[in-house]
């Protein structure tokens, strides 16, 4: 395990390297304001993953269904970006949730980044988990249990 004290100290190239390093299956948890927004470099990996036969999957805060207090004008962008990055990431399965408490998790086969949230702390601050299955694999198990568990009641963009 590894352990980085904040999101925005892990480098741009060790994400590229984990989306990359995907042979079987590559799957992003986040909320909309996840490094895909910020960093199109990210969104070619997972796409070129999939083009290869990989399966990856990105599930997003669908912060257009919340009910939160957002203007049209913000849920009009909100879906902009929801578009874009959808058609950005080709073959890459794609979904919105409208889960409230959740890691943002991250993985390449059986390798996790599990960014910590934190209540009040901005997620560039929260801290990074980076998990590799070992033996019985607990750790890496409840968070991938996470995921599918979200990713089973999102929705699909279209």
């Amino acid at each position: 395990m590894t352990v980085y004290p904040h999101r925005d100290s892990v480098p741009p190239e060790t994400w590229a390297r984990l989306f990359g390093s995907g042979t079987r299956e590559v799957g992003v948890l986040a909320d909309s304001g996840f490094l895909l927004v910020e960093d199109s470099v990210l969104v070619g990996v997972l796409a070129e993953r999939a083009r290869a036969g990989v399966l990856v999957r990105v599930c997003l805060a669908d912060l257009v269904m919340s009910d939160g207090p957002e203007s049209e004008r913000e849920r009009s962008a909100i879906r902009q970006i929801a578009a874009g990055l959808r058609e950005g990431l080709g073959a890459a399965e794609f979904r919105l949730h409208v889960v409230g408490d959740y890691n943002t998790i991250c993985y390449a086969d059986d390798d996790l980044m599990v960014v910590q949230h934190i209540y009040g702390l901005p997620a560039g601050e929260a801290p990074v988990l980076r998990l590799r299955r070992a033996g019985g694999g607990d750790m890496v198990r409840a968070y991938r249990g996470s995921f599918e568990r979200i990713w089973a009641g999102a929705r699909s963009l279209g």
